[in-house]
């Protein structure tokens, strides 16, 4: 209960102590004791007030604790780890492999401040090793993909290969007596091929998303 409303009730108590005293000296103690009950039901109700509205602001409080904290977490989250890149950056301005080219244009930005220069030269950089770290991320991802195709390409290609590697995922696919392939999904459902290609092309489509 804060202050303000501390005072509130306590101006109250007084209101009501000074109007019991008041009515008792002219209805006598049945009308005493009326008025005490009266004055203490009317507090219970004026405290409950208080609290009914304390308990909101609690709460108020509380979703916006954890809404900051969830902010928070998400900006953590999209921090770039790129701290050892101006590590490398930074051995590479203080020792023998600085490149000439790359200095001269930095003290040329700061107007021949070799301090500034230095600082200048690693933000620039950064800046290029995190592009090459990005292209090279993007080439092992190409590289990863076309493995990925091959090797489901090779499994497609043996019927016997498909049915086992299916298996493992709880995809259970065999043909039926009309020669077409039947496939028994884990959710249930019955997938029925009416051409060899449309198999494949199924087969090969969730291979590539389940080994991913």
């Amino acid at each position: 209960m804060t202050l303000k409303k501390l005072l509130a009730t306590a101006i109250l108590l007084v209101l009501l102590v000074l109007s019991t005293a008041i009515i008792n000296s002219s209805i006598g103690f049945g009308g005493y004791l009326i008025t005490t009950i009266f004055a203490g039901y009317f507090y219970f109700l004026w405290s409950s007030k208080f609290k009914s509205n304390d308990s909101i602001q609690d709460s108020s409080s509380t979703t916006k604790k954890s809404n900051i904290q969830l902010d928070n977490e998400s900006g953590s989250n999209n921090i770039k780890h790129d701290e050892h890149l101006y590590m490398m950056a930074t051995n590479e301005v203080e020792g023998e492999k600085r490149d000439p080219s790359l200095w001269a244009k930095a003290m040329t930005i700061t107007e021949g401040d070799e301090i500034k220069a230095k600082y200048q030269y690693i933000k620039i950089r950064v800046a290029s090793l995190r592009e090459a770290e990005e292209l090279m991320g993007n080439k092992k991802n190409e590289i990863a993909r076309k493995e990925l195709l091959n090797k489901v390409d090779n499994i497609i290609s043996d019927d016997a290969k498909t049915r086992t590697t299916l298996e493992k995922y709880n995809y259970y696919a065999d043909k039926n007596s009309e020669g077409k392939w039947v496939v028994y999904e884990p959710s249930d459902n019955v997938q029925e091929f009416d051409y060899e290609a449309d198999f494949k092309s199924y087969a090969s489509d969730l291979l590539i998303r389940l080994m991913s």
